[in-house]
Formats: structure tokens, sequence, C-alpha cells
């Protein structure tokens, strides 16, 4: 009823079609200076590409930029339902007595971090499959990680996990926390049932990821 009345209106009455035209048009104006804006923003922050060369570089050759880049390796083990991985992730020290990763995996088969490395030396570290911390001595300006970890891929149809010969994976490795405007870190926040709330930083991805040819895959971001 409310479209035929408009189209009623914008007929039968030339000044109210005029209106609606200026209307519309200054909301197109408005709308292309604030994608422009937006768009200005993302250019400045664009990362170089070059680097996505498809490999798994070692952490000593890892290029420092604004925005981290995640370098994973993974194969997916379908008789176990488990993803296994390696993850290498350099980045600036923030300077914070610890260094906290998130893991998201569901609470009855939670990611297992099997070791850390910094600078290619393996060290101690916290884990609540939660949260990953690790002691910060801050005596490096960059810091460069390699986690290995397994994930288990619960037989459910959510988010994450396979039912019906269909996968989805998805956070399914270990993310670098997020700080706030104060350098305190984020608490992980725990899932509520719907709607789950996430904290991710900005990242770029080079991914070599091993699964059946049985498996149709794709890919979303």
């Amino acid at each position: 009823m409310t479209i035929f009345y408009t189209i009623a209106l914008i007929f039968i009455f030339p000044q109210t079609r005029s209106f609606i035209l200026e209307n519309a048009t200054k909301m197109a104006d408005d709308l292309k200076k604030e994608f422009s804006s937006i768009l200005s923003d993302l250019i400045q922050v664009e990362t170089n590409s070059s680097k996505l060369n498809g490999s798994i570089p070692n952490v000593s050759n890892l290029e420092i930029e604004l925005i981290p880049t995640y370098y994973i390796k993974a194969s997916l083990n379908e008789e176990k339902h488990e993803i296994h991985g390696q993850m290498n992730l350099s980045i600036v020290n923030p300077d914070t007595d610890t260094i906290v990763f998130y893991t998201y995996s569901y609470a009855w088969s939670p990611m297992i971090i099997k070791k850390v490395l910094l600078d290619q030396k393996e060290i101690t570290f916290s884990y609540n499959q939660k949260q990953l911390v690790i002691n910060n001595s801050k005596a490096d300006k960059i810091l460069n990680f390699t986690i290995e970890f397994i994930t288990p891929v619960p037989n459910k149809g959510t988010r994450f996990g396979y039912k019906d010969n269909v996968w989805l994976i998805t956070t399914w490795y270990p993310m670098l926390g997020v700080l706030d405007k104060n350098k305190n870190w984020f608490d992980r926040p725990d899932p509520i049932g719907m709607g789950d709330p996430f904290l991710f930083n900005y990242a770029d991805y080079v991914v070599e990821w091993t699964g059946s040819t049985s498996i149709f895959w794709t890919q979303k971001s």
C-alpha cells in the first residue's frame, strides 16, 4: 500500500515528485562522499601484497607491517577429524607484560597447543583453552612467533564442524589478541549460543592447506 500511495503522489502532485527527486539526489551525493572517505582511509593502510607468494617463510624472513600477516601451514585429518597446523606471525612488540592469543574452538573440543617458539626457541606459556598467554620480556622490538597446534573438528552442524559430509572450517587457528586504548588485552568473549561475539585484528593471510581431493573446498572472506 505504501508503494502505491507514493507512486500516486508522484504522479498526482508534481511538487511531491520534485521533493522526492531532490532528496534522493542529495542522499546519493552524501553516500558518494562517505564512500570516497572510506576508500581513502583504506588506501592509506594498504599493505604490500607482493610478499604473498604462496609459500610459508621462515620466521626470520617475515616482513613487519602495520597489518600483520599470518603464515599458516595446515592439514586436515579426515579420519580423526583434526586440523594439524603451524602458524608463523611477527609483530612489533607492544611493550605489554604478556602477549595474548585467542582460541575460538568449542569448550567440548578445545584446541591443543603443542609448542610455542619465539625467535625459533621453544618457550613456556600458559593456556586455559581460551587464551594462550606468553610472558613478554620487552627486550626485543620485533617478536617472531611460531605456534604448533591441533584443532579438533566437532561432529556438529554449527559455524565450525562437520555434518552430513559438509565441513565448515572457521576460527580454527590461534589469533593474536586485541588491545584496548590503554594497552590492556581484552578478555576473549565467551560464546552465548547465538550470534557469538568475536574479537579480531585486521590481518593478511598466506595459507597452505592440505585436504582430501574427495572434498570440494570453497573459501569466503
